[in-house]
């Protein structure tokens, strides 16, 4: 019972709320329908729509006077007649004033309200009053009013009709002139007319900043627009992008896999074919001509250069596989164990090689070896008629290690600086200088996979410069 009283005084009130607010919507929307005036000019709209506030206004005051000359007993009759009659006119008049304003002729609807303002205001109250007594003050109204409803200079046509009026009056009348009241009312319309320019001329910045404001708000919606339909484009591409880069990184996955399983498999054969070959080599070489001794060791030389590339090659795809293991790496004794390795190739070449004092680095070591090893066999092998001399020394620029392996080998031509790093890339025969052509391929990844850069500096005869960064 008491939660269906609840809901029934709930929807009784949304009720009422509701009939208020439409009936305050509709009141609003009439007021706003009389008082609008069309027109290109808005100066002459404004103009117009203040005019019909003034007669509305004025109406409303008629009407309230009318119904409490009618609805007041101590009126005399004869006396609320007359005035009954004065309101009906003044609302006749307002209303074709209003009428008028209406259909667009606003500045003849302007000079007829203020004149017959004027007119009401002279009989307003006795010649003497008028002339000289307390009715001037309200003839101040129409000179204030006309240069707001008219142009600012109207004051003063106003100030002027309303002087000459006042003393007809007074000269018809009381026989005498009043020269202080037209000079008050030019005051008057002084003020207004300096007020009204002041006023008119704010409204035209005010309406020249809104269309500058209007223009730029449209430009903005438009650069808006554009960068709206940039970064669709954009993340769209970005998407399309990711996509590709991962098939991209799959396939090299599974390419690079696939070449790994095929080389790794390729070991066992070979080793067979290479190991028969040696086989048959020993048994029958002698015993058969000399043409088959020579393609025997085809057979043999074949063999072997395939196993050797086969194993660089699995270094190579190992280096790009295998994930690093960083840690604090000695140079110093990574060149040492080099160095080891490398000792019946140094001694062979009579080869001099020095290095000044590495810095300890966060590397993988496996890796650091292989490119020294790489990079110092290469200097070696490389060699000119001279005693190969090799030299490492490093330096710290902007914070990283920049390392440089410098011989006084045959060196290369400027235009072969960076074809040298490409996998299987050879400038020389295998009968001049053995090898794959994978040694520095893995020098490149080995120094890329640490973040880093590597290029070389030469002239022919004049020997090789490796350079390469590795972060501090």
């Amino acid at each position: 019972m008491f939660i269906c009283a609840n809901e029934g005084n709930s929807l009784n009130y949304f009720k009422r709320f509701a009939i208020n607010e439409l009936s305050e919507f509709i009141v609003i929307e009439f007021v706003n329908q009389l008082i609008n005036v069309p027109s290109t000019d808005p100066d002459t709209q404004r103009r117009a729509q203040l005019l019909n506030i003034l007669l509305l206004g004025m109406a409303g005051l008629v009407l309230l006077a009318i119904v409490l000359t009618i609805a007041l007993p101590a009126i005399n009759i004869q006396e609320g007649n007359r005035l009954i009659a004065a309101g009906a006119a003044v609302l006749g008049g307002l209303t074709a004033v209003f009428v008028i304003n209406r259909r667009g002729f606003n500045r003849f609807a302007s000079w007829l309200f203020l004149g017959l303002l004027a007119i009401s205001l002279l009989f307003s109250d006795t010649p003497e009053q008028v002339a000289f007594g307390r009715a001037l003050y309200m003839f101040t109204l129409p000179v204030l009013m006309a240069s707001v409803l008219l142009r600012p200079y109207s004051s003063f046509i106003m100030a002027g009709v309303i002087g000459i009026l006042i003393n007809i009056i007074a000269l018809v009348e009381l026989s005498t002139f009043n020269f202080v009241a037209p000079i008050g009312f030019f005051a008057i319309a002084l003020v207004a007319w300096l007020s009204s320019r002041s006023l008119e001329q704010a409204l035209r910045d005010l309406r020249m900043v809104n269309v500058e404001l209007e223009a730029r708000s449209i430009e903005i919606e438009k650069t808006n627009t554009l960068l709206r339909q940039e970064i669709v484009e954009r993340t769209r591409a970005e998407e399309t992008l990711q996509q590709q880069t991962h098939v991209l990184a799959r396939t090299n996955r599974e390419l690079q896999q696939f070449a790994y399983v095929a080389t790794h498999d390729l070991r066992e054969p070979l080793r067979k074919v290479r190991s028969y070959t040696e086989l048959l080599e020993r048994r029958y070489q002698g015993q058969l001509d000399e043409r088959a001794d020579k393609y025997i060791n085809y057979i043999v030389g074949g063999a072997t250069r395939m196993q050797t590339l086969i194993t660089d090659l699995l270094a190579y795809l190992k280096v790009g596989d295998e994930e690093l293991s960083l840690q604090s790496a000695d140079l110093n004794q990574i060149v040492d164990n080099v160095l080891h390795d490398l000792d019946m190739m140094v001694q062979e070449n009579s080869a001099v090689i020095t290095y000044d004092p590495l810095p300890t680095v966060q590397a993988d070591s496996s890796q650091m070896t292989h490119l020294l090893q790489n990079l110092l066999s290469n200097a070696i092998k490389f060699r000119s008629e001279e005693t190969p001399t090799v030299h490492i020394s490093v330096e710290r620029q902007n914070g990283e290690w920049l390392f440089a392996v410098a011989d006084n080998g045959i060196g290369l031509e400027a235009e072969f600086a960076e074809r040298v790093f490409v996998i299987f890339q050879r400038l020389h025969t295998k009968e001049e200088y053995p090898g794959t052509g994978i040694g520095l391929a893995i020098s490149k990844k080995v120094v890329e996979n640490h973040n880093g850069r590597i290029w070389l500096e030469s002239q022919p005869n004049e020997g090789t410069t490796f350079y390469f960064t590795l972060p501090v």
